[in-house]
């Protein structure tokens, strides 16, 4: 069996926002936490109507917008998290 072994690079102020908006207490759930965002989390192509629509309109120089566990993650070309926020109810 082959494991495999995927890091994720989370910025200062997504660790900081992470930890604010999602109540984890270390670093190191923070990274997990959008890790979990990246694998599985919905981008614009996933959705369809205004939700599309809303996810291409956060998506802005070169990030991409992830819907996952009401928030909103924007990530950049390199795989940072940049942030995150809560999205609207849909």
């Amino acid at each position: 069996m082959k494991m495999t072994i995927v890091t994720t690079i989370v910025t200062v102020h997504g660790v900081s926002r992470v930890k604010d908006r999602c109540n984890v207490k270390n670093v190191r759930s923070a990274e997990k936490n959008v890790t979990l965002a990246i694998q599985r989390g919905k981008r614009a192509e996933d959705l369809t109507s205004w939700e599309r629509s809303y996810l291409s309109k956060e998506a802005y120089d070169d990030c991409t917008a992830i819907a996952y566990n009401n928030f909103c993650y924007i990530v950049n070309s390199a795989g940072a998290c940049v942030t995150l926020y809560p999205l609207p109810s849909w």
